[in-house]
């Protein structure tokens, strides 16, 4: 009989602690939630995972989920003791094709760019450069450790790289904009925008406006178009998901998105996740699928 997901006794993850004592009907089935992931997943995972959840419970969470949204998606998901060199190398790996993912949750971050959370029952704006700015971040710390794993050897040259990012931990991630942030953050672009007539008033035609920036509070630039940008050819696309272990969808997988990086050394097939909305860059042009 495998062992329940959460342990006794107190921890640094409150957020953890109100899931595992089911402080509320939300917390209860987060709890029943979580023990479905472990059960079905584990195997996929590190062995310390369910320690280390003590300690910061939406990270493992994060990579239960990935781990069991490919797997239902028919994306063969391989045991962690036929991937791993000495506890060593990224999160997950599927194979056929061959594709190794790192996991990352995005932060609220510190500092003058940090995330705050809006008092309830205030309306505000959902925002936009401080979002964009907490992706980026999560995707530049995972972006260099993937480099490491490849001058390592641990990565090879004919393997995908995937970058799944999370953000859940962020404020108005469940709500959204046309143009997701998480494909602002990567593809370089900005608002959606119409050609209408002078005379007719009828539009035209409908573009997206390129945006290969967005400034900090100190005004210090952020590249928003990292997959047009040769620098970053050793990752395939990015994963990503706001889903948690109380708001998600029915079937695990089915509110993914994934965005191609059309100039990476090793492409992601498209149509590789059967589910989910795709986005890529064509010359100028966004370009989207929508699968299942």
């Amino acid at each position: 009989m495998m062992v329940s997901f959460f342990q006794d006794g107190n921890c640094p993850c409150k957020i953890y602690e109100r899931t595992r004592d089911a402080t509320d009907k939300w917390n209860s089935l987060g709890r029943e939630f979580m023990n479905d992931l472990w059960r079905e997943c584990q195997p996929f995972v590190d062995p310390d995972c369910r320690q280390r959840a003590t300690q910061n419970m939406p990270v493992v969470f994060w990579e239960l989920y990935v781990a069991s949204a490919l797997q239902r998606l028919g994306i063969a998901v391989q045991p962690q003791h036929r991937t791993k060199q000495n506890k060593r190398g990224p999160d997950l790996y599927a194979i056929n094709p061959e594709v190794w993912i790192e996991a990352v949750v995005a932060q609220m971050g510190t500092g003058p760019d940090a995330m705050e959370c809006d008092e309830l029952g205030k309306c505000t704006d959902m925002p936009v450069t401080s979002f964009i700015l907490r992706l980026r971040n999560a995707f530049e710390v995972k972006a260099r450790v993937f480099s490491e794993y490849i001058k390592g050897g641990l990565v090879k040259p004919t393997q995908g790289t995937v970058i799944a990012i999370s953000g859940a931990m962020l404020p108005t991630a469940h709500s959204e904009y046309p143009i997701p942030r998480i494909v602002r953050a990567m593809l370089g672009v900005g608002n959606i925008g119409m050609n209408i007539g002078v005379e007719s008033g009828a539009i035209e035609s409908v573009y997206v406006e390129h945006q290969g920036n967005v400034d900090k509070v100190s005004g210090s630039p952020v590249k928003t178009d990292p997959f047009l940008d040769p620098a970053y050819s050793h990752i395939s696309a990015v994963l990503y998901s706001c889903s948690d272990w109380v708001n998600r969808p029915d079937e695990p997988g089915s509110n993914l998105v994934l965005i191609h990086n059309q100039h990476a050394a090793v492409r992601v097939p498209h149509g590789w996740l059967k589910a989910g909305v795709e986005y890529w860059r064509e010359h100028d042009q966004l370009q989207s699928s929508f699968i299942g």
